[in-house]
């Protein structure tokens, strides 16, 4: 496995700490992107996870680019990857373009409710609505085909996203559900993106950390 972590201050958030935890004892590497560490090639990783960051996606930075070009190279080879935080943002960002991020009109933070609008095998075992912590100031907007919303809030009409057959999005915090917590164990912001391998979707909630790779595939 590989985390590619975009935390700006490592004393306060270590996103790749969380991360250690769910995976429960699978093997992994870990880059910092901010600090300039290079990308190996995804190739030689069964999955890959991007943290979240306290960084904006609206403030374009080099290793924004650097996980632009990771994602691309890791969807071309079929590989499953999960996504948090940020990295929800960065890859509405990097599939379909600025112009779908924004600062959020109104930011989100505390515990909200989450709307099923469609089903889908990512939320499998919660009711509807579900309860969730979330942090974020920047948001997806208006996502275009192939883009599919099946969640929302209050204050943001794009929580959960399915990109086509293979990406789930998810802005929501995943530290403090009862049966996503294998989806984050994060603390500031609270998306969650899913890129399914070729066979499909198969992604879905589950009790640790093992079972949410098996799910992926």
């Amino acid at each position: 496995m590989l985390i590619l972590d975009g935390s700006i201050f490592p004393d306060l958030y270590r996103p790749t700490d969380h991360w250690r935890v769910l995976i429960d004892g699978t093997p992994f590497d870990s880059v910092h992107l901010p600090s300039g560490q290079e990308v190996p090639d995804p190739a030689g990783y069964t999955h890959i996870i991007l943290t979240g960051s306290e960084e904006s996606i609206i403030e374009q930075k080099t290793w924004h680019q650097m996980e632009s070009q990771a994602v691309r190279r890791a969807i071309d080879q079929g590989g499953p990857i999960l996504a948090s935080c940020f990295g929800h943002q960065l890859l509405a960002k990097t599939l379909s373009g600025p112009q779908y991020v924004r600062r959020s009109p109104v930011p989100e933070l505390g515990w909200i409710s989450i709307d099923v609008i469609e089903d889908d095998p990512l939320f499998y075992g919660l009711k509807n609505p579900f309860d969730v912590f979330v942090s974020h100031f920047d948001e997806v907007i208006d996502p275009p085909a192939p883009w599919k919303i099946i969640a929302k809030s209050g204050q943001c009409a794009a929580q959960v996203m399915r990109f086509g057959d293979r990406v789930d999005v998810e802005q929501l915090s995943v530290s403090k559900m009862t049966r996503c917590v294998t989806l984050g164990g994060l603390s500031l912001h609270a998306n969650v993106a899913v890129i399914h391998n070729r066979s499909g979707p198969q992604a879905q909630c589950v009790g640790n950390g093992n079972d949410l790779l098996t799910s992926l595939g």
